[in-house]
């Protein structure tokens, strides 16, 4: 009963912060995307810390999906940095070779 309860505790929460970052990373929210790498990457630990005390493979694949998304996320926070220029008043120098 314990690890139903935590099963349906965990997706839930799982998708409601999944939810909220997608809609933040849609409108292209600079901010949104350090903080969804650091979710994911939170979310990427206790999956595999689950999965390797329970012998899930079900985790594990969970963990894979995870990592995926984490590894879009920053590829697409690079380009959005890269394409755009910093804005006025910003301490940020920008990268060589984009001005």
């Amino acid at each position: 009963m314990a690890t139903a309860r935590f099963a349906v505790v965990y997706l839930t929460l799982h998708g409601l912060v999944k939810l909220g970052l997608i809609v933040a990373l849609l409108r292209e929210l600079r901010p949104a995307y350090p903080v969804a790498i650091g979710v994911l990457a939170v979310f990427i630990g206790y999956e595999a810390y689950r999965a390797a005390r329970t012998g899930s493979s079900l985790l594990w694949a969970a963990a894979a999906l995870d990592l995926a998304i984490t590894v879009l996320v920053v590829r697409e926070y690079r380009r959005l940095t890269a394409a755009r220029p910093p804005r006025p008043g910003s301490r940020r120098r920008p990268r060589r070779g984009t001005w």
